[in-house]
């Protein structure tokens, strides 16, 4: 599984390099309209935000493929012809994915704090900043809800496109099919997660936990049934 990881990564640093440069770039120019008191970006900072956007569609793009050209192009002859179960070639897939994320989400954190610093020492605004220990809690729930749901909706990607490989292959339509699962796997979470969540809705201040305990634990069992229900279609190579 790690050298599946290693190789998912080697195949593709010269993009997440690109996108972290962009990124920087964007920030910097960003700062120096900041520093410059300027009421509108300059079209450099406009085109590195674009930049930036776009190389995000393009990384979930590439997330989103990682799978699909194992099961549906040449990838698949090499890949699937290694002595890996199912899980392993999921789990590695989907753990060089987390890693990702996790990098470009620390960069983003780590530029954000550096900026605050440096507003601060240059007295650029006429308040301070500061984040009391609750707020910092909250923000890092709101992480881990984010990459927990995104790591769900890829994974119900996942699922859905080995339907289309495996059960459905000899169908007509298999990959509509296919799709029309995903919508119905992607309803039926959402209702089973709001009818066993505490949380309530009507709720207008946002609390300083976002997600109880009884939440991480319905989130963690579906991620789990998404990905054991994948890899135990990929692990019977069915239609492969």
């Amino acid at each position: 599984m790690l050298k599946l990881i290693k190789y998912e990564w080697l195949r593709r640093w010269k993009l997440f390099l690109a996108g972290i440069v962009t990124f920087l770039a964007a920030n910097m120019s960003l700062m120096s309209n900041l520093m410059q008191g300027a009421e509108n970006p300059r079209t450099l900072t406009a085109v590195l935000i674009g930049l930036c956007f776009a190389l995000s569609v393009v990384l979930f793009i590439d997330h989103v493929g990682r799978l699909y050209r194992t099961l549906f192009g040449d990838e698949g002859y090499l890949e699937l012809a290694v002595p890996l179960r199912g899980y392993q070639l999921l789990g590695g897939k989907l753990l060089a994915v987390i890693v990702e994320c996790i990098a470009v989400i620390g960069i983003i954190i780590l530029t954000i704090y550096l900026d605050a610093l440096f507003i601060a020492k240059a007295e650029a605004l006429p308040f301070g900043f500061s984040l009391s220990f609750s707020e910092v809690l909250t923000a890092g729930q709101l992480v881990l809800m984010l990459l927990s749901a995104y790591i769900g909706f890829l994974t119900t990607i996942y699922l859905s496109m080995t339907l289309a490989k495996t059960v459905f292959a000899s169908f007509r339509h298999g990959r509509l099919i296919a799709f029309g699962c995903f919508l119905a796997i992607s309803w039926l979470l959402e209702k089973t997660h709001l009818a066993l969540s505490p949380f309530t809705e009507s709720a207008t201040d946002l609390p300083d936990i976002l997600y109880s305990g009884t939440d991480w634990v319905i989130t963690v069992a579906m991620l789990l049934v998404l990905f054991l229900s994948t890899s135990y279609l990929l692990d019977r190579k069915i239609n492969l």
